[in-house]
């Protein structure tokens, strides 16, 4: 199995293929990006990732601090990556501030991202 990881930390990433590892006895292959733009190059460059794990807290923070223009941000990087892989399954694991019925997430939901863990 081949994951990109946009989880902003190789050690996660590391934990995660070990544990998968440990678990069913397969090497998962992975890659792990650290910035939004970074996350939308990788799959611009190899369109082939079975799985694809973003979490938002872990990514860059942004100098905004309006909250809609950061959601914003984040969900036109993330539309442009469905966008650009239609088969690679997509988890989105959001902030702490995320609810079920955070337009954000809605948002998400109607792009395709069903895969979506909160809190």
């Amino acid at each position: 199995m081949k994951v990109l990881f946009a989880v902003g930390s190789d050690q996660i990433s590391k934990n995660i293929a070990d544990r998968y590892y440990e678990k069913y006895g397969e090497v998962l292959e992975y890659k792990t990006v650290f910035y939004f733009k970074n996350l939308v190059d990788a799959v611009r460059e190899d369109k082939t990732y079975d799985i694809i794990v973003i979490n938002e807290e872990n990514m860059e923070q942004y100098k905004a601090k309006d909250i809609d223009q950061i959601d914003s941000e984040i969900f036109h990087y993330v539309d442009t990556v469905t966008d650009e892989v239609q088969d690679s399954e997509i988890i989105f694991i959001g902030a702490e501030r995320r609810t079920r019925g955070d337009k954000f997430i809605l948002r998400l939901y109607h792009i395709g991202i069903y895969n979506i863990l909160l809190g």
